[in-house]
């Protein structure tokens, strides 16, 4: 899509395997709409109420939650529901493993999550989010869609979310997350609130984001109207509260796992999740 130029041209790729021998190899390039066209012929249509994530159980009625998804506001699916009747049906489960390993984030899942682990209502870090407009322009929301209309207008000055929550019927106890780098909007923030609060035991890799600020949480997709590419628009930034000097000295990292697990090539050449196989070993201790 970027390089037309190269469409049907041969591109020599240096390639490492799991055995850390390099190889050359000789490839065709392809059109995005020659993609497209593959793909189309396989992938099957995504209703609209298809569920974002899917239970079930492991050896030793071991609860697996896969979660790689929370763009909650472009389904008609009822989340809210299914997540209900999952805490339902866990019953006497020994302990719950969620993946959220490559989930960006979207709704805040994570808030409806945490009320099953919690007895009594905890906090989110305090931060303060900031703008830097009030109203778009007439002119320019034609180009610009967005899940939520308020965010047409923001307003103005620094505004300090901090949230609490109550907990919720039926209590969990047991649980083990798996994260990674993609975790950087409302999946950054509900892992943060996990190992802030210890309600799970996180393995992976570190997380996305940056524990001294984030842009998450409303976006703009504006839409070039002469190549029709899209591109995401971000309108808050997440902050520590106080004065800027103040920030500088919360790391800007993402959230460090309990226990770190990386795959090795190795690994995935032979098809071993080596991550869940911790989390497992975890969930059984």
């Amino acid at each position: 899509m970027l390089f037309p130029q190269l469409a049907g041209r041969a591109v020599a790729l240096t390639v490492r395997g799991a055995d850390g021998v390099e190889r050359q190899l000789i490839v065709e390039t392809q059109l995005q709409s020659q993609r497209a066209a593959k793909l189309g012929a396989t992938a099957a249509p995504t209703a609209a109420d298809a569920p974002l994530w899917q239970l079930e159980f492991l050896q030793h009625d071991i609860a697996y939650l896969v979660m790689p998804s929370w763009v909650a506001y472009q389904t008609t699916w009822d989340w809210r529901g299914a997540l209900e009747a999952t805490f339902t049906r866990l019953g006497s489960s020994p302990a719950l493993i969620i993946d959220l390993r490559g989930n960006e984030g979207g709704s805040d899942i994570g808030d409806a999550i945490i009320a099953h682990l919690i007895d009594a209502p905890v906090k989110r870090r305090t931060t303060v989010r900031r703008v830097r407009f009030t109203t778009v322009p007439a002119d320019l929301r034609p180009a610009l869609d967005t899940w939520d209309e308020s965010f047409f207008v923001l307003g103005a000055g620094p505004e300090v979310v901090d949230v609490g929550g109550a907990g919720a019927s039926p209590r969990y106890r047991g649980r083990v997350v798996l994260i990674d780098a993609a975790n950087s909007s409302a999946t950054f923030q509900f892992v943060a609130a996990l190992q802030r609060h210890a309600l799970a035991t996180l393995v992976g890799t570190p997380t996305g984001g940056s524990q001294r600020g984030i842009n998450g949480g409303a976006f703009f997709f504006a839409r070039l109207p002469a190549t029709g590419l899209e591109v995401d628009v971000p309108l808050i930034g997440t902050f520590p509260p106080g004065p800027v000097e103040a920030a500088r000295s919360v790391p800007d990292l993402g959230i460090a796992p309990d226990i770190a697990v990386m795959p090795t090539a190795r690994d995935i050449a032979d098809g071993r999740d080596v991550q869940l196989e911790r989390a497992i070993a975890e969930a059984l201790r």
